[in-house]
């Protein structure tokens, strides 16, 4: 990122209080986004089942060595083998592709001196701001107009909408009331977003600015599951002219961590995250599923540099696409609660071969061995199907949203951690290349093929109206 002011934390008397603060601070508590982990959530596109898409199957206990190097950095975990295995490890996999971007980002500084309480940040164009973020409901009137209100799933609310020129705009926002909002966007829609000057709530201030570069960053990243379903995943990714002020506002809603003898941002805003700048230039995320604060700061302590070679090793003791994983396999426990009377009208199922039409059995039945395929009203194949994976009641969160035009709406969905370990191992088993089926009423809905294994699940039910789309989010909320 090309800085163009300065930073105030990062300078070298108060980046010292800041690591002098945290010298005392007690173990991270236990408990329970777009850009350096971008890479894996940006893969979460598939259209009807997404899967991290840079997983692929495997396992076993590697042990790395560290290596030193003044090049590329390639950072391995030690001392989790025995708990986890690796599930995938990919070097500059292109799922992150954007337009050059401008920012300004502003905050209130929490008390610990770096991480911020509440932010704003600024970006012309608006992709970077809107990726992985959904439209929330309701637009927001502003001066005589209708603003789209968009949320992610770390609290952030982003207004956005298209200047004068056709620019678009997107402002991301966390920690601001409703009045504080509708200010912020009347102070900024009339102008020019990339140098008007915001109307801001008091106590937020200048943090940053300066410019994402357009494209992929380089990047490496892992991940690691155990067979519980608890997991996470390690990206370094090279960004010039990081500061620990970008970390910050990336992460609103944090606090200021130790790690590795430096000091960066932790969040448990939605699962778990830790980041800071290994190195100039070299930021480091530890995303977690399922770890406590200590656990995850563990893991990031006992990063260890490796050569190359020991990477390419890493990222080969994963079976190649399409083979069977090697590694641990969950085995797919009987559930009772699967297509129930209550939830038989959302299974996931595995497609174990296809026929020619006409099918066999009609399209009513959840359980039906035999199901056709429609499109548009029209069958266009018949799918031979296997017992239930998981079903309705295995869903832990579901949304309505409008898809990519405004006839089109979808049902974003998550599974509860039970369902994604059951369907983990299905994955594992099958490997890449695996197909299901998504069913709603009876009806094949979507035939998404499995890009990966993945740790965790989120999908999308594509295609549906409106109507259809806000009765299967109700129904499927718990």
């Amino acid at each position: 990122m090309g800085q163009q002011a300065q930073s105030t934390t990062t300078a070298p008397d108060g980046w010292r209080r800041v690591q002098a603060r945290l010298d005392g601070d007690a173990p991270l508590r236990r408990s329970g986004r777009r850009w350096f982990i971008l890479v894996p959530v940006a893969t979460l596109a598939l259209v009807a089942l997404v899967v991290p898409t840079i997983l692929t199957a495997g396992g076993g206990e590697r042990s790395v060595h560290v290596a030193g190097g003044a090049g590329r950095l390639y950072l391995a975990p030690t001392g989790v083998q025995g708990r986890f295995h690796l599930t995938g490890a990919d070097t500059d996999p292109q799922v992150l592709v954007q337009p050059a971007t401008t920012f300004r980002a502003f905050g209130r500084r929490a008390p610990d001196g770096l991480a911020l309480e509440a932010s704003v940040v600024i970006t012309v164009p608006a992709d970077f701001a809107l990726t992985g973020a959904d439209a929330e409901g309701p637009p927001l009137p502003v001066l005589g107009r209708d603003d789209t209100v968009s949320t992610d799933h770390y609290g952030l609310k982003i207004l956005s909408w298209a200047q004068a020129g056709g620019q678009t705009v997107g402002v991301m926002t966390y920690g601001l009331a409703e009045g504080d909002l509708t200010a912020l966007a009347k102070s900024l829609v009339a102008g020019d977003a990339a140098t008007e000057a915001p109307v801001l709530p008091p106590g937020i201030a200048p943090v940053h600015s300066g410019r994402l570069p357009a494209g992929a960053l380089p990047v490496t990243i892992q991940s690691w599951e155990a067979d519980d379903g608890d997991g996470f995943m390690v990206t370094v990714a090279d960004v010039p002219d990081v500061t620990a002020d970008d970390v910050a506002w990336y992460l609103p809603g944090g606090r200021a961590a130790k790690v590795r003898g430096r000091v960066g941002v932790y969040s448990e805003r939605q699962d778990r995250d830790l980041m800071w700048i290994e190195r100039p230039g070299v930021v480091v995320t530890v995303h977690a599923i399922g770890l406590s604060g200590k656990d995850v700061q563990a893991v990031a302590n006992g990063l260890q540099p490796v050569s190359e070679q020991a990477w390419q090793d890493l990222t080969a003791s994963a079976p190649r696409p399409g083979a069977a994983a090697a590694g641990p396999v969950v085995v797919v426990p009987a559930s009772p609660k699967l297509l129930t009377a209550d939830n038989s009208y959302f299974p996931i199922r595995p497609i174990e071969g296809r026929l020619t039409p006409p099918c066999d059995a009609g399209p009513i039945d959840p359980a039906a061995q035999v199901l056709a395929e429609t499109r548009d009203g029209r069958v266009v194949g018949c799918v031979r199907l296997g017992p239930a994976m998981v079903a309705a009641d295995d869903v832990a969160t579901a949304t309505a949203r409008q898809g990519r035009t405004a006839l089109e709406w979808e049902v974003e969905f998550t599974l509860s951690k039970e369902g994604a370990a059951r369907f983990g191992g299905w994955t594992r088993a099958v490997g890449t290349g695996g197909e299901i089926a998504i069913l709603v009423d009876g009806r094949v809905v979507s035939t998404p093929r499995l890009a990966s294994p993945s740790v965790s699940v989120t999908g999308a039910v594509t295609g549906l109206d409106e109507q259809t789309a806000r009765r299967l989010a109700a129904r499927l909320r718990p």
